[in-house]
Parts: structure tokens; C-alpha cells; sequence
């Protein structure tokens, strides 16, 4: 697969971030303490990385490179989920009563979104690449909700959540919302090609 030199401008410092935050959660062992998040990141710097290698690779069929793109999209979005309840549970953990009324929010709206995201990746579409995108952009919308309503549960108890875990959830937040973004314009740019 030929990649232009913007491609390589976006990507090489991209992997070369991630690959330093990986070294970051391994050195200061902080992994220990978010699992889910620091699962996330490994794997997208391991699809990083692995796409890499497969774009490179002239003897792959595109339907191998397709398929594998695709599979690991939508684990990388499953973990980004993960991360965002991990996110959700650190901030309200210390508040036994709210966590127990937000949990039940967070699972139905999760839910809620889910289901919005799989009827509207498989209605009116007829290719793989059009279901999956839609499915990843109704999966980031799921995190993005929930990320929300983390934010209202905690604004409306007046909970502080700590600086570092605000951090944590404004940052998967953004990602979702590029997400959503990206793959709008792809669906709506794309959608012939499909």
C-alpha cells in the first residue's frame, strides 16, 4: 500500500507519543492503577504498529489488510470504552450512595447507545466498511455519553474528582468526539467508494 509524505507526518510522531506513553505507564508502573486505560493504549500502539508493518508489506491481500484494520478498530473502540467506565469508576468510587445510583445510569445509557449504534451501522447499509464505520462512530458516541454524564453526576453532587482523572476522562472525551468526527466525514465522503 503506497503512503504519501502526509501520511508519514501524521503517523510517525503519533506512534512516537504513544510509544513514549507506554514506556511512561510501564516505568512508573502506573498500569497497576489503571488497567483498562493503560490496556487501551497498548493495544492502539500495537495496532499502530502492526499496521505499520502490514501498509509495508507488498505480499498481504487487501482483504487480509481490510479484515484486520477493521477487526482491530472496533476491539481498539471496545477498549476505549473500558477505559472510559474505568475512568467513571475512579472519579465516584469514593462515593459508595452516588456510585451506586451512577453505575445504573452509566450501564442504561451505555446500553441505550449501543443498541442506537448497532440499528443505525446496520440499516440502510449494505457494505462491511459502511457498517463498521457507523458502528465505530456509535461506539464513540456510547464513551462520549457516558463521559457526560460522569460530568453531570459529578457537577450536580458537587463531587471533586481528582485533577488526574478529569484529565483522563477530557482526553478520552476528545478522542471520541475526533472519532466522531472523522468517521462522519468518512461515511459521508466514502460512502460511494463502499
Amino acid at each position: 500500500m503506497f503512503l504519501s509524505l502526509a501520511d508519514y507526518v501524521v503517523w510517525v510522531p503519533g506512534t512516537l507519543l504513544r510509544l513514549l506513553l507506554c514506556s511512561l505507564l510501564l516505568r512508573w508502573r502506573i498500569y497497576r492503577e489503571i488497567p483498562f486505560f493503560s490496556a487501551f493504549i497498548f493495544l492502539a500502539t500495537a495496532r499502530t504498529l502492526s499496521l505499520w508493518w502490514i501498509y509495508h508489506d507488498p505480499t498481504l491481500e487487501s482483504g487480509i489488510v481490510f479484515n484486520f484494520y477493521w477487526v482491530t478498530q472496533i476491539l481498539n473502540t471496545t477498549a476505549h470504552g473500558l477505559a472510559a467506565a474505568e475512568v467513571c469508576w475512579l472519579a465516584l468510587r469514593a462515593y459508595r450512595g452516588v456510585w451506586e445510583l451512577a453505575w445504573r445510569s452509566l450501564a442504561g445509557v451505555g446500553v441505550t447507545l449501543t443498541v442506537f449504534a448497532a440499528v443505525a451501522a446496520l440499516s440502510n447499509t449494505h457494505s462491511i466498511g459502511a457498517v463498521a464505520l457507523r458502528a465505530e462512530r456509535g461506539l464513540e458516541l456510547t464513551v462520549a455519553g457516558l463521559l457526560l454524564v460522569l460530568f453531570a453526576f459529578s457537577r450536580y453532587y458537587g463531587i471533586r474528582v481528582p485533577l488526574a482523572v478529569r484529565y483522563l476522562a477530557a482526553g478520552l472525551g476528545l478522542h471520541a468526539g475526533i472519532e466522531v468526527i472523522n468517521d462522519s466525514f468518512m461515511y459521508a465522503w466514502f460512502n460511494t467508494f463502499f
